[in-house]
């Protein structure tokens, strides 16, 4: 048994993979999901931000769920002054992939994750350098980010 199976993600990603699309399909690589779930789950954000949707933010929200567990079970709970606890901030430009991602995510893990939807401008630094301008950011501050995106 591998770490996906022994944390629980498996079947999560298993259903969600029977009703992905075929765009999305391809983007499956276990080694990275594993390597973002522990990466999650070791340094206990409370706030994630994600460019991009997919099995990352199922990854991601799968492990804050965790963490949740872990700190609720705390006696000694510290006061976080943070009003998204616990939650991850995905931000798409391409509608079809947001809808088909939260159209398939799963009912229990959904309190974990905000979808968001921006158009994004190319703008080139100093004629030198292009990047992607996202028009609207969630008002957040996340202790992790993820850049998700192809290989």
């Amino acid at each position: 048994m591998g770490y996906i199976d022994l944390c629980g993600l498996r079947g999560y990603l298993d259903d969600f993979r029977q009703n992905a699309s075929r765009d999305q399909e391809v983007m499956y690589c276990e080694e990275d999901l594993e390597f973002i779930h522990k990466l999650v789950r070791k340094n206990k954000p409370f706030t994630s931000l994600e460019f991009g949707t997919g099995y990352s933010t199922l990854t991601i929200a799968h492990a804050l769920w965790l963490n949740k567990i872990d700190y609720d079970a705390l006696e000694n709970r510290p006061a976080i002054r943070n009003s998204n606890l616990f939650k991850h901030h995905c931000l798409d430009s391409n509608k079809g992939w947001l809808e088909n991602t939260k159209g398939n995510f799963p009912a229990d893990l959904s309190p974990f994750v905000v979808f968001n939807f921006s158009e994004v401008q190319i703008h080139a630094l100093d004629k030198l350098q292009l990047c992607s301008l996202y028009r609207c950011l969630p008002d957040i501050v996340p202790e992790f980010i993820y850049l998700d995106g192809p290989r």
